[in-house]
């Protein structure tokens, strides 16, 4: 899977590879520009992890969906196959007077419960879903963006912020909240601080 973050706010660029792929990339940027203040590469790298854990998690998820109808109908078969088994064998124990063959009977009965949970458990490790997930190579992409100082006020509140146009793409990213990190395309007055944040809070 492949996992793009902006080093310069840390959030994670989910629509990067829908206007990238329109871009024709050049090993070194033909402008003069100001580098941008970046992130710190192992705060970039936990942002990475993160997002590739939430979306393995979903994946997996659409995976166990697709597999449980199958592991149902195959416990469902075990299930069957080892209840006749039983059933024939108390019968027997119903019928049988001999305490010889009744004591070889309670032991195949024993036998065929042990075996029907050993086969139910290597049923159920079979469709069981493993995630391994590590590290194959890292890209780093230079950018040219706006940075647009934005100044909002509402009543005696006033926000100072930052946001950035991106000239690749064509369009003004949306502010980040202060209180979670999320960028938001609206923004609330928060009455306990003088700032600012998303409808999230």
């Amino acid at each position: 899977m492949e996992i793009v973050v902006d080093g310069h706010t840390g959030l994670v660029v989910s629509d990067f590879n829908a206007w990238w792929g329109k871009v024709v990339a050049v090993e070194e940027p033909f402008w003069q520009l100001p580098r941008a203040k970046n992130i710190s590469p192992g705060k970039l790298y936990q942002a990475a992890c993160r997002e590739a854990e939430k979306q393995a998690k979903e994946r997996a998820l659409v995976f166990q969906y697709q597999s449980k109808e199958r592991l149902k109908k195959e416990l469902d078969k075990v299930s069957g196959y080892y209840t006749q088994m039983s059933r024939e064998i108390k019968n027997k124990l119903k019928t049988t007077e001999e305490k010889d063959k009744r004591e070889r009977l309670a032991k195949k009965l024993a036998a065929v419960e042990a075996e029907r949970q050993r086969r139910e458990k290597d049923a159920l490790e079979r469709y069981a879903i493993e995630i391994a997930l590590h590290l194959d190579h890292i890209v780093d992409y230079s950018l040219p963006r706006l940075h647009v100082k934005l100044e909002v006020q509402h009543k005696k509140q006033l926000l100072n912020t930052t946001v950035l146009y991106n000239l690749l793409a064509h369009h003004l990213e949306a502010p980040v909240c202060p209180l979670c990190g999320h960028p938001s395309k609206c923004l609330l007055p928060d009455d306990q601080k003088n700032r600012f944040i998303c409808p999230r809070h």
